[in-house]
């Protein structure tokens, strides 16, 4: 989608919702009589999220982001030095987020019905056609799920968790479907380090983000990203779902996990080392528990050589990336991609360099 395009669809969605949520999902129809094509599978995928709304009492937004159903099964418990509780579920709750994961995983092909049931009368089944758009992982989906910010109609409410012991449950948080299209925007921002972060995806703090303020993030996000065909952000959006964003890493996550690498093996020699590095320093800042070993991403950072890394420490582009630089200091890119040079300058014997030569201050 060309960045005009996007702005008309910023404008439609400002006065009229309904409008871009047609613009953004169904292609404008040909000139003159010929009418547009039919959308395959519509009126069979609609009846699956019908089917599947039935049956939901919650939508988790925070938990389908981030690939994973509750912290556990049973009464709420204090989470022990947290100062926090874990959210625990009733087992019929957890067997509906589950079944509602596996069907939207099951409709990931039906890509173009999904983005013309966006714009469903239903709030509900436009819910759904969202989640099942951000779970097929595609950063390109974006400019789809970006109008639906404004949308202000009621959708399913959070789980609130348990009183402890489990006799009653705590009040349901309510949830627009704007906040869902929120929080799935804001965790691609967030992995780009574009100066949002938000600590969970509780409805109440993102009613403290303007959907206005979102888009203009947006907007400059994606004014860098449309034309590519990966950036090393979208890696790790991946990352963290495969993991679950949980430490240590499950066994049974793995699979999941070695899935992403693959991917990132795949891309170009150059590439491929300054994402790997992008994607470790941005899971875990802990080195007792890598994602990538040290001597791996040493071997992957010789394919990007010594006058790219250089480049990179002296703040200059040393790829077309633009998740690929050091930030301002002070600046969320900034701190996190100080790990970045960190980790360069520590094997910088090892990486055959002078690579400290001309490094920003």
């Amino acid at each position: 989608m060309k960045i005009r395009r996007f702005a008309a669809l910023l404008a439609l969605a400002a006065c009229s919702p309904a409008a871009a949520f047609a613009a953004a999902a169904v292609p404008p129809a040909a000139p003159g009589p010929v009418a547009a094509a039919p959308v395959p599978n519509l009126a069979a995928v609609r009846q699956q999220l019908v089917q599947l709304a039935q049956g939901l009492q919650y939508f988790e937004t925070g938990n389908l982001i981030s690939n994973r159903g509750p912290f556990g099964v049973g009464p709420l418990r204090l989470m022990l030095g947290g100062g926090g509780t874990a959210q625990y579920w009733l087992e019929p709750l957890a067997r509906e987020h589950q079944q509602m994961l596996t069907t939207l995983r099951s409709l990931g092909a039906e890509h173009t019905a999904l983005a013309a049931l966006l714009q469903d009368a239903d709030p509900k089944v436009r819910t759904l056609a969202l989640g099942g758009l951000f779970i097929r992982e595609d950063a390109h989906d974006l400019p789809l799920i970006a109008p639906l910010v404004r949308d202000s109609d009621p959708t399913w409410p959070v789980f609130g968790g348990q009183v402890e012991g489990g006799e009653s449950n705590l009040p349901p948080i309510p949830q627009l479907v704007g906040d869902v299209a929120k929080a799935m925007l804001l965790s691609y921002l967030e992995a780009a380090h574009a100066n949002f972060f938000i600590s969970d995806h509780d409805p109440r703090t993102l009613a403290r983000i303007k959907p206005a303020d979102v888009l203009e993030a947006f907007s400059r996000y994606w004014a860098v990203r449309e034309s590519r065909a990966y950036c090393a952000s979208w890696f790790l959006v991946k990352m963290e779902r495969a993991t679950r964003k949980i430490l240590p890493f499950s066994p049974e996550n793995q699979v999941d996990i070695d899935r992403v690498l693959a991917e990132i093996n795949a891309v170009p020699p150059v590439e491929r080392g300054w994402t790997l590095l992008y994607v470790n320093e941005g899971m875990f800042h802990d080195r007792s528990d890598q994602l990538v070993p040290d001597a791996k991403l040493v071997a992957a950072l010789k394919g990007v050589g010594p006058e790219a890394l250089t480049k990179f420490l002296q703040r200059q582009l040393p790829t077309d990336d633009p998740d690929v630089r050091l930030g301002p200091s002070g600046s969320m890119q900034g701190q996190f991609t100080r790990s970045m040079e960190d980790f360069i300058l520590a094997h910088e014997s090892e990486l055959r360099s002078p690579l400290g030569a001309g490094q920003a201050n």
